[in-house]
């Protein structure tokens, strides 16, 4: 890397604001939008949404450069318990018998075991870091959302990126499974649509792929 974009890299108002961070801060903001709606889809769209939001989020979190965190404050957290129960609650409901439990590894753990959590606590625990980051982002303060993505970008490396793979794979199963999915509750009729505009939302809305390859 040259020397003056490695100067970039280091300023917070150049990376915080730089077209990397700003994908990831568009993504994670759906992500959060999707899982806290969860209970407006039908068991089919919803695994169908999921397989395409997580390898986006992980595509664009992993995009964020690598950075060095000079705070030696903690980023403040917004998830209460409750929110994160809401959420794991919802998609667990949604699905039912098939929220299979994952095998995730953890890079923070002391042994290189893994561990096995359900789809809904991996998605959760998910969430719970990506609404954190969205949450400072949103309050425009520099220093905190620097600490907000350096914490979101660590714990991706060595928590919820694993999450989001071990999920990945159940839910490709759960998708193309020859059993099909079972149905666990009606759908919540959504409010009308309002017009979307941005690529993301484009992103999930279309039936036609060919909009985007």
């Amino acid at each position: 890397m040259l020397e003056k974009d490695q100067q970039n890299l280091d300023s917070d108002g150049d990376l915080i604001y730089s077209v990397s961070v700003l994908e990831f801060v568009a993504v994670s903001n759906e992500y959060c939008k999707f899982l806290e709606n969860s209970a407006h889809f039908s068991l089919s769209d919803w695994v169908a949404k999921a397989v395409k939001i997580l390898p986006l989020l992980y595509f664009k979190a992993i995009s964020v450069p690598d950075f060095e965190n000079l705070s030696e404050f903690e980023p403040e957290g917004f998830v209460t318990l409750e929110d994160w129960e809401f959420i794991k609650d919802t998609i667990s409901q949604k699905l039912g018998i098939h929220d299979n439990f994952v095998d995730v590894n953890n890079l923070q753990s002391a042994t290189s075991e893994t561990s096995s959590m359900s789809i809904s606590e991996c998605l959760a625990d998910t969430y719970q870091d990506i609404k954190d980051f969205v949450s400072s982002y949103q309050l425009g303060i520099s220093e905190s959302i620097h600490e907000a993505l350096w914490d979101c970008k660590e714990n991706f490396k060595q928590i919820w990126g694993f999450k989001i793979l071990g999920t990945l794979n159940n839910l490709h199963f759960i998708l193309h499974s020859p059993e099909g999915l079972e149905e666990n509750e009606p759908v919540v009729q959504k409010s009308p649509k309002t017009q979307k505009k941005n690529w993301v939302n484009n992103f999930f809305e279309t039936t036609d792929d060919s909009e985007f390859f």
